[in-house]
C-alpha cells in the first residue's frame, strides 16, 4: 500500500511538472510576438529618425547653396553698380543688393533652425538606437534560445508517461 502511495505522489509531481512546462510553452509564442513587435517598432522609429536626419541635412545644404547663389548675385550687382553712370540704375542695383542680403539673412536663419532641429533629431536617433539595442537583447527570465527550449520542453513533457 505504501509503495502505491509513493508512486502516486511521484506521478502527481510529474503531472504538476508537465502542467507547468505546458503553461510555459503556451506563453512562448505570445512573448515572442510581443518582443518582435517591440523590436520592430523600435527599428521603425530608428529608421524614421535616420531618414529625418538625412532630410534635414539635404534641406540645410539646399539653403546653403541658395545663399551662395545670392552672394554671387550681390557680387554681380556690385560690379554692375560700379559700371553704371546713372543714379536710377545705381539705386535699382542697391535695392537688388539689399533684397539679396535680406534673403541671405532669411536663408541663414533657416539653416540655423535646421541645424538645431538636426541636433534634436540626432538625440532622437541615439535614443531610438539605444531602445533598439535594449529591445533586441533578450530579457531576463526568458529562455536563451526559444526554439531549442521549446523542443527540449516538448520532448521532456512527452517523455513522461503514466
Amino acid at each position: 500500500m505504501l509503495n502505491a502511495v509513493e508512486k502516486l505522489v511521484v506521478l502527481q509531481e510529474r503531472d504538476r511538472q508537465i502542467a507547468q512546462l505546458r503553461a510555459e510553452l503556451d506563453q512562448i509564442p505570445p512573448q515572442r510576438a510581443s518582443l518582435n513587435s517591440r523590436m520592430n517598432s523600435a527599428q521603425a522609429a530608428l529608421e524614421a529618425a535616420k531618414h529625418r536626419t538625412k532630410q534635414l541635412e539635404a534641406d540645410r545644404k539646399k539653403y546653403e547653396l541658395e545663399a551662395e547663389t545670392r552672394k554671387q548675385q550681390i557680387e554681380k550687382y556690385a560690379l554692375q553698380q560700379f559700371q553704371t553712370k546713372r543714379n536710377e540704375e545705381y539705386r535699382a542695383l542697391s535695392h537688388e543688393i539689399d533684397g539679396c542680403k535680406a534673403e541671405i539673412a532669411k536663408l541663414e536663419d533657416r539653416q540655423l533652425e535646421l541645424m538645431e532641429e538636426a541636433d534634436q533629431v540626432q538625440k532622437t536617433v541615439l535614443t531610438a538606437a539605444t531602445r533598439r539595442r535594449s529591445r533586441s537583447a533578450r530579457p531576463t527570465g526568458c529562455w536563451p534560445n526559444w526554439p531549442s527550449a521549446n523542443r527540449t520542453c516538448s520532448s521532456s513533457a512527452t517523455g513522461w508517461t503514466r
